[in-house]
């Protein structure tokens, strides 16, 4: 039996999971945890990622408490490890962020920057993905398909395309 296939799980996947709204994003997001949870992929969270979770779940609910049982629940998630973002990541995160959201300028040297790049913390996220060996990027945002570098898919997609056929609806359970 292979290993499973390694996912890197943006902050909004985690997000749509847990709101639950019944539109694709979530539905998609669902089923991609309810399958890392199975063990039929392992999903990785950057470090980043946790601390967006937090600071979400935070400022929707003005509860300290529970957006740290939040997290607790999340990392206690079979199948689930975090990675530190290293010095590695943070050189890899400046060519992203450079590739992404600014273009050259005529035939200088200075650069233009466009209105819709990535984040400092999305480029982290895409950074660490990078590093991963067969890894794949997960995420429900549009602009990581910008970065041509690193292989990103939505949720949904992925598991259509990896994932073994579902053994529980997406209705049914929990993440």
């Amino acid at each position: 039996m292979s290993a499973p296939r390694p996912v890197v799980i943006d902050t909004n996947v985690i997000i749509d999971a847990f709101v639950r709204s019944g539109d694709g994003r979530s539905r998609g997001s669902i089923e991609l945890l309810r399958r890392v949870e199975n063990g039929e992929f392992a999903g990785i969270l950057p470090t980043p990622v946790l601390v967006e979770i937090y600071y979400v779940v935070l400022d929707v609910t003005k509860d300290p408490h529970r957006a740290g049982k939040t997290l607790a629940r999340l990392l206690e998630l079979p199948h689930i490890t975090v990675r530190a973002v290293e010095e590695a990541h943070a050189m890899i995160a400046v060519d992203l962020i450079r590739e992404s959201n600014y273009f050259r300028m005529g035939k200088g040297g200075k650069l233009g920057r466009r209105t819709d790049g990535l984040s400092m913390v999305d480029s982290l996220i895409l950074a660490v993905g990078s590093t991963i060996p067969g890894a794949i990027v997960c995420s429900n945002e549009g602009r990581f398909s910008q970065v041509k570098s690193v292989r990103t898919m939505r949720p949904a997609e992925l598991v259509q395309r990896f994932g073994k056929k579902a053994a529980v609806p997406v209705s049914d359970g929990r993440p």
